[in-house]
């Protein structure tokens, strides 16, 4: 049996508040991944300035900075602007696996809509 309450749930989609989620929905993993790829544009600039290039910034990234050794500044600042660029990109693929469950679930209500109408239902 279909309720009222059924019924509200499958026509959300059409309220604002639901239009603004879709877009909201589509837009979070793109803004994360060029706010990733942003963040490490940065730390390979700021690198090549201290005088590191990508791949001697994300060694010693993984084996982590000796505390006992001296840096300078922009090479610290070109870590911390790698590390910020792979959370954000780990951000990022959560969000586009929110999103794509969210828009496959959303076809689905689409689709029991559009059948509950063909039968008169809705």
């Amino acid at each position: 049996m279909i309720t009222e309450k059924d019924v509200k749930v499958l026509k959300i989609y059409e309220r604002p508040l639901g239009k603004i989620t879709n877009w909201m929905v589509l837009l979070t993993p793109i803004f994360l991944i060029l706010f990733s790829l942003f963040n490490l544009l940065q730390a390979v600039r700021i690198g090549s300035a201290a005088g590191y290039d990508f791949i001697i910034l994300l060694q010693i990234w993984i084996k982590g900075v000796d505390v006992n050794s001296q840096y300078s500044g922009l090479f610290i600042s070109a870590i911390h602007r790698l590390e910020t660029a792979i959370l954000s990109l780990s951000f990022a693929m959560m969000a586009s696996i929110l999103a794509y469950a969210y828009y496959k679930r959303r076809a689905m209500d689409l689709r029991i809509r559009e059948t509950l109408k063909q039968n008169g239902l809705l």
